[in-house]
């Protein structure tokens, strides 16, 4: 297998879990662990279609623009992240213990908690994304891509650092330090070529509250359930973006 080869079947892979896009079997057949050192492109890649509608309706209500681009989004990915973003918020606060809650978190059914969580998670989104759309349209989109990526590339950070907290599913199987440096390299590189040349000071900001975020949910999760599971990281991608953004919103605002 060739250097592009490879960089190419790890892309593959990272967009068949983010996305539900109709992708070869091949994509499908390498695990997300393996392939971590792409992550940040298969996440600008699963945004890149909610930046492009921000673009195209630049000259649209900035809220409707915000709507239409978080709903693309939701069905680009198939709402994946949110749902483990309601399921941790079901179990965090639902459960009585470390087993009441992994019960809970595995449980497909939604409960209050979750459901509060991601309508106000998606209403937040979609807020702050019509912030920045008022900045411009440009930039509305960069942030999109920005956040995407750097929240996916963090969510790294709390899986490597583990422990899973089942002995199966996503977190069981850990991508290497060495795979995240280089993840975290590319997003680095990939945020400052999007926005950062626009709002340096926002950026920077933006990412340490990122960063910040998701290393609480890593704590929080060890202290409810004694680690980390694939909900937790689909969690952590779901605050840490919307952190990201609503940081650049408050920035934006005059």
């Amino acid at each position: 297998m060739t250097f592009l080869d490879g960089w190419l079947r790890d892309v593959g892979a990272g967009l068949s879990f983010f996305t539900r896009w109709p992708l070869p079997a091949s994509a499908h057949a390498v695990p997300l662990a393996d392939a971590a050192r792409a992550v940040p492109i298969a996440g600008l890649l699963a945004a890149l279609p909610s930046a492009v509608i921000l673009l195209l309706l630049g000259g649209a209500d900035p809220l409707v623009a915000a709507i239409a681009a978080t709903a693309v989004l939701v069905a680009s990915t198939g709402a994946l992240h949110e749902d483990g973003f309601a399921d941790v918020a079901d179990g965090f606060w639902g459960g009585r213990d470390t087993a009441s809650r992994l019960e809970i978190m595995r449980d497909s059914r939604l409960g209050t908690y979750g459901v509060a969580a991601l309508v106000l998670a998606l209403l937040a989104k979609v807020a702050c994304i019509a912030v920045l759309m008022k900045m411009s349209p440009l930039f509305a989109a960069g942030a999109v891509l920005a956040a995407a990526l750097m929240a996916r590339t963090a969510a790294l950070d709390i899986w490597i650092a583990g422990p899973s907290a089942r002995p199966d599913g996503l977190a069981a199987s850990r991508p290497t330090e060495a795979s995240f440096h280089i993840a975290a390299l590319i997003a680095a590189g990939l945020s400052v070529a999007l926005i950062f040349w626009q709002a340096p000071a926002g950026v920077i900001s933006a990412t340490f509250l990122l960063l910040l975020t998701v290393k609480g949910l890593g704590v929080l999760a060890r202290r409810k359930i004694g680690g980390v599971t694939g909900d937790v990281i689909g969690a952590a991608i779901v605050a840490g973006d919307l952190v990201y953004l609503a940081t650049l919103a408050i920035w934006a605002s005059p």
